[in-house]
């Protein structure tokens, strides 16, 4: 209980002493926040009975603290947002507050109910602007909800430990051609997050290890910008092997991977076999000059059996879901018909040729999760395929008949548009 009746008699200033301003609030206000803490769970504050001032003040005010360790790695400038939580789910931004030496925090003029509270950090100062397709890199610290009343409150954030992935990459079956100019140390890592975010990158030391950290909480793919015939033949988390190269990372715990690098992939080379009722496309204006001109002919592998399947099923506190890593081929020499795909890891595959199936093999790079419809076409599609076996090190020779008709009908069937990019990914 706070006494704050007193009428400023003593003090001969203008208002009554709780009320005289102090770091632009009035000193009540001060006193008030001082013991608004987590073990406190009421404050009364008694007043004057003819009080006209306390009516006046803007008490729409609340602080609190980090609680724990900031530590240099997460980054040198750590900042707290309050976001409105609307009722359909969306957030909105409303105000953003830096920290003091002691780790504090405040935030002026908010209204009562619930919010949601972010610690964020980032590295260096704050860009004016930005250019590129992601932007500065943050770490999301910490998140919570909370729910202030009657406009004022003591709240404690503790962050989150961010994990860190360490491992090693061994290279086997590298190219005889390659022994004197290839360099592990030359090689790179990226770890790519399932939201749409900076990915984070490390060279490999000449042993072929590496350390990526600190990262956010999240689902991430395991990605090496490799030259054929070099593929990843597996890779081991935490000594168990996973699939698709996909993982997920928790706080307060550090990874190990144990990724194979091999060099003895297959290739597949296809001749496509044109079906003989489509007429042939004229090629645009643009492309009248161009080796590039329609018909446009693409060769896809599709794994068999097509991996559609949740993160989770492998690893908890996850639930995105596992992307198919299609093969793409191209062209071979300067007559369309004549399709190549390199570094083709061994296994099995549905071989499928469609003119301009518009596919993309950006890694991570789409929603969360795939819709039922799409499960359908992927699976129909892959059907019509050709079924082939790759083996380590050779080179396979396909004649493959167009199937564009019978993917488009497919594709009919299912009631995708005749606009939509079958493969569009």
């Amino acid at each position: 209980m706070i006494a704050a009746a007193g009428s400023g008699t003593r003090l001969r200033a203008a208002t009554p002493k709780q009320y005289v301003p102090l770091a632009g609030r009035p000193l009540l206000w001060h006193a008030v926040r001082a013991v608004c803490v987590p073990q406190v769970k009421g404050v009364f504050v008694v007043l004057a009975a003819n009080d006209e001032h306390f009516a006046r003040q803007d008490w729409g005010a609340f602080g609190g603290k980090v609680n724990g360790d900031l530590p240099a790695t997460i980054g040198d400038r750590i900042w707290v947002s309050l976001l409105d939580v609307r009722a359909s789910g969306a957030l909105n931004y409303v105000a953003r507050a830096t920290l003091d030496a002691e780790h504090r925090f405040s935030f002026d003029k908010v209204p009562g109910g619930q919010f949601l509270l972010q610690l964020d950090s980032a590295y260096g100062p704050e860009p004016m602007m930005w250019s590129g397709p992601y932007g500065p890199v943050t770490h999301l610290l910490a998140s919570q909800t909370i729910d202030i009343q009657d406009g004022l409150t003591e709240v404690t954030i503790t962050p989150m430990q961010l994990p860190i992935v360490k491992g090693t990459v061994h290279f086997s079956h590298v190219p005889e051609a390659w022994k004197n100019t290839f360099d592990v140390g030359h090689q790179t890592i990226t770890l790519v997050p399932r939201e749409y975010r900076a990915p984070f990158s490390a060279k490999l030391a000449a042993d072929g290890s590496f350390s990526i950290g600190p990262e956010d909480i999240g689902d991430y793919e395991v990605n090496l910008d490799l030259r054929s015939p070099l593929y990843v033949q597996s890779v081991r988390l935490d000594g168990r092997e996973i699939k698709g190269r996909y993982f997920h990372l928790s706080a307060e715990t550090s990874r190990e991977l144990e990724i194979e690098v091999s060099g003895d992939s297959g290739q597949v080379n296809a001749h496509i076999v044109s079906d003989g009722s489509l007429p042939m496309a004229e090629p645009s204006v643009y492309e009248t000059c161009s080796k590039s001109a329609w018909p446009q002919y693409d060769v896809v592998l599709f794994p068999d059996p097509l991996l559609v399947r949740s993160i989770a099923a492998q690893q908890t506190n996850s639930a995105s879901a596992l992307q198919p890593r299609l093969l793409r081929s191209s062209t071979n020499g300067d007559d369309p018909r004549i399709q190549q795909i390199q570094a083709v890891p061994p296994g099995h595959y549905r071989a499928l040729e469609v003119q301009a199936p518009s596919l993309m093999g950006s890694p991570f790079g789409r929603r969360d999760d795939y819709t039922d419809f799409e499960r359908k076409l992927w699976n129909a599609l892959a059907a019509l395929g050709e079924p082939v076996t790759v083996k380590a090190g050779d080179t396979l020779e396909l004649a493959l008949p167009d199937k564009t008709v019978d993917a488009d009908r497919v594709a009919a069937k299912l009631g995708a548009p005749l606009e939509r990019d079958l493969l569009d990914w």
